[in-house]
């Protein structure tokens, strides 16, 4: 578990917004939620939208540590597949299913950590995942 996600938990548990920790996009998000309001409802209470940018700055693209990228050698047929929102399939050696074959609609490439990624919506699992390209051991583009 991430520095982030555990202290970010802490604080949820100890301002009374959560009881136990959860691994879900969802929950989490709610978890977030409740933890501004939380905050924000203390004193002194911000009135207007500037006094909230003093407790926490905007956040721009430059901060985020995902950032776009071109698809690197042997990706180059992702860009036709992204460009035609054609499906490709995918034997990916990483995730919780282990070696399997995946069919996937990619969205576009991003770069995480150092780390590229593709990020697709996976027809197995039915939402947007991101995929380690270091971990597709090989790829195909389909017909519509």
């Amino acid at each position: 578990m991430g520095l982030v996600r555990a202290g970010r938990e802490t604080l949820a548990i100890h301002l009374g917004v959560a009881d136990e920790e959860d691994h879900r996009a969802l929950s989490d998000s709610l978890v977030l939620k409740s933890v501004f309001l939380s905050l924000i409802d203390r004193s002194p209470k911000p009135v207007i939208v500037s006094e909230l940018f003093e407790l926490s700055p905007p956040l721009v693209f430059d901060d985020s540590d995902v950032l776009p990228m071109q698809p690197p050698a042997g990706f180059e047929e992702l860009s036709a597949a992204m460009a035609e929102g054609r499906p490709i399939t995918i034997v990916y050696g990483g995730g919780t299913k282990g070696l399997a074959h995946r069919t996937v609609t990619p969205r576009g490439l991003v770069r995480s950590k150092g780390k590229p990624y593709l990020a697709a919506y996976c027809h197995i699992d039915r939402k947007d995942k991101l995929f380690r390209l270091d971990r597709i051991r090989e790829f195909r583009v389909l017909d519509r």
